[in-house]
């Protein structure tokens, strides 16, 4: 006999409202490919992509996931632009976790901005601005991460100071190898 009764309800599928402000925590997705196996190509094999969730760590979304691709390199000039995109959603990532403003040239920001290798993402905590992605495809509408916020943003000020639980940080985790 199975009893279902201590089970918690369905999770719900609705989407986040657009522009809400949230701490994300990020995971990577080991697709096998390049440098670590963190990466993976995509399936006509002309570029490589960070696949990233994203879990919202608290408040009344707490739990729910996104899910995001960052294109890293690529073969096409549309491929480089969006590696030029990717690169700076993922500095903005990094400046939100650590509490570096974009301008700071201090040795410590810096220091901050480096990472190892794409793993280093996995586990990185950080302040983001929500948005909702149109249906297209036969797909529902979704949310997307909008916008990093970053510390001379006063939403990242408002978060950063209501007590919130979650400290930005850096993990030591690696993503499982594919």
């Amino acid at each position: 006999m199975f009893n279902f009764n201590e089970a918690d309800e369905q999770t719900s599928f609705d989407v986040i409202p657009a522009e809400t402000i949230v701490v994300l925590e990020m995971a990577i997705r080991p697709g096998g490919a390049s440098e670590g196996g963190c990466l993976k190509q995509s399936k006509n094999g002309d570029c490589y992509m960070l696949d990233a969730e994203f879990t919202v760590l608290e408040g009344q979304y707490a739990k729910r996931k996104i899910w995001a691709n960052f294109t890293i390199e690529g073969q096409t000039e549309g491929h480089k632009k969006a590696a030029a995109i990717s690169r700076s959603k993922l500095r903005a990532m990094l400046e939100s976790a650590f509490g570096v403003k974009p301008s700071d040239k201090s040795k410590r920001a810096v220091a901050m901005r480096k990472v190892t290798g794409f793993g280093d993402f996995h586990g990185l905590r950080f302040i983001g601005k929500l948005g909702i992605e149109p249906a297209r495809d036969g797909y529902p509408e979704r949310n997307t991460i909008l916008q990093i916020i970053t510390p001379e943003k006063p939403q990242w000020k408002q978060v950063s100071q209501a007590g919130s639980n979650v400290r930005m940080r850096r993990t030591s985790r690696k993503p499982a190898r594919a």
